[in-house]
């Protein structure tokens, strides 16, 4: 199977390295990468050509006038020689592992249409059934969707006359034909999706929108319509006209903010060599300049301090490395840095995660109605190996988080005020993150945020504890109870949010 990758690009310098780094890991998977420029004035051509030195796959460059996205991705399916074609905009990129996957899957039934699932820092797009109604949303085709090149020659290319949404528009059309399309889902996360961009332009998109109806109403009335009265219905939440609760975009969260929380984020560090460079750079990228990042190794045989040295070197951002004399453990170690943090809220790191979108955006937008509280999330759960996808969902039943623990560190983030009533961690804590989960689930003013923010990575070196014998984790949960009852009984008389 020769898979077909096409990007479009217009000043797309700063974005394109995330999706660079997915390529290059599975290289050997890819038959071209096919890029189509039209007239970028910054370094992204230079920033392409540099990447394609020892790649397994050939990369294509095409330039073209500045005519829109749509005709930028028709030209890419023109030149492909690939059988699949992928279409991944510059700041999309597929998840890891999730090539691979597609590729074995794609060979075995050769489907016309391939797809999964699309993760993005606002939702999760992407139902089994591909016309499902769930699916007729604007920008949730291509990104996630493989598809056959014969299939573009028989229902048409993208609609370059659409401005906005003509995939969406290619997707009513690809309806009118589904009994002839062998069409295969993936339940599985496949790629990050970034929203926004020119989809956000109200006027280009209403009329985008009109023409889809005025061409598809007829042949696919219930589709079209639904898709209608659903961004009819976005452009009135974004119109404030009514008042609902919701997450807005990041560049909108701080605009009539009178205080911004700055935020120290603690990771502690032992033998993360292999990950920890991606994992620096998805936090890096979301600090603001009042933000500190403090890093406290505990005392690893490996690389992983060269790593954190070298991210140090080149980034402007405040960023402090500690070493431990001697292994302390990570509870410990945590506990160290939090007491190093100056900042209003204590932001908890693993070493070897992804964080997705502006998860510390959504972290400061909560923060500011939960002042005293602690802000958690639901996570896409990301195997190493395999790229077994799954939701690790919190939750605040103290007997489940007894019996087995939902609460993971790297979910939490929380006032550092309100944390340190709790410390020191006692002794008899091994892993802080169910210390504290149990004493989140009796804290009133939690916030569970929804939506997935960061790939929490589960590998065969994660430093959890989690083989022990059934006769250790009795006498570990019996140890927590007590020691949490009596934390609590001291603490009384202190807020609990």
């Amino acid at each position: 199977m020769r898979l077909s990758v096409i990007t479009p690009i217009y000043n797309s310098a700063h974005l394109l390295f995330k999706l660079i780094n997915a390529l290059e890991s599975d290289s050997d998977l890819i038959y071209e990468w096919i890029v189509v420029d039209s007239g970028s004035t910054d370094s992204s051509i230079a920033t392409i050509m540099a990447s394609c030195y020892n790649l397994r796959y050939k990369t294509k460059v095409i330039q073209q006038p500045k005519e829109g996205p749509y005709k930028a991705m028709n030209a890419g399916i023109e030149h492909a020689s690939g059988e699949y074609i992928a279409i991944f905009n510059s700041d999309d990129y597929p998840l890891s592992g999730s090539l691979r996957q597609l590729h074995t899957d794609i060979s075995r039934s050769f489907p016309d249409v391939y797809y999964g699932r699309v993760v993005s820092c606002n939702q999760i797009i992407g139902s089994r059934n591909f016309f499902h109604w769930s699916n007729f949303r604007m920008n949730n085709i291509h990104p996630a969707t493989v598809v056959k090149k014969s299939v573009y020659h028989s229902i048409g290319l993208y609609d370059s006359s659409i401005c906005i949404a003509a995939d969406l528009d290619w997707y009513l059309r690809c309806k009118r034909v589904s009994s002839h399309l062998s069409i295969q889902y993936n339940q599985n996360y496949l790629v990050y999706y970034t929203p926004g961009g020119i989809s956000s332009q109200s006027p280009q998109s209403f009329a985008g929108m009109l023409l889809i109806l005025r061409k598809n109403l007829f042949s696919a009335p219930l589709s079209t319509l639904y898709s209608f009265l659903l961004y009819l219905w976005s452009l009135l939440l974004r119109s404030g006209f009514f008042k609902i609760s919701y997450v807005p975009s990041p560049s909108h969260i701080y605009r009539h903010s009178t205080h911004i929380p700055s935020l120290s984020i603690v990771m502690a560090t032992y033998n993360g060599a292999e990950y920890i460079h991606e994992q620096l750079s998805s936090i890096l990228d979301q600090m603001s300049p009042n933000d500190e990042l403090l890093i406290r190794d505990d005392f690893s045989n490996d690389a992983t301090i060269f790593h954190i040295t070298e991210a140090i070197q080149k980034t402007d951002m405040s960023v402090t490395l500690t070493v431990n004399s001697m292994n302390l453990g990570p509870s410990k170690t945590f506990e160290l840095l939090i007491n190093e943090a100056k900042n209003d809220i204590i932001v908890f790191s693993d070493q070897d995660d992804i964080w997705l979108g502006d998860r510390l955006g959504r972290i400061r937008y909560f923060s500011r109605s939960y002042t005293a509280s602690v802000f958690n999330s639901i996570y896409v759960s990301v195997a190493d190996v395999g790229s077994t996808f799954a939701i690790c969902r919190p939750t605040r039943n103290i007997i489940r988080n007894i019996i087995k623990p939902s609460f993971i560190g790297c979910h939490i983030a929380i006032d550092r005020r309100y944390l340190q009533q709790f410390l020191p961690f006692p002794r008899s804590v091994y892993m802080y993150d169910m210390y504290l989960g149990i004493i989140l689930s009796i804290t009133k003013s939690v916030k569970f945020d929804s939506e997935p923010s960061m790939l929490y990575r589960r590998h065969d070196n994660v430093f959890t504890p989690s083989h022990s014998s059934l006769l250790n984790k009795v006498i570990w949960r019996f140890r927590y109870i007590v020691t949490i009852i009596f934390v609590l009984t001291r603490r009384w008389k202190g807020s609990f949010g």
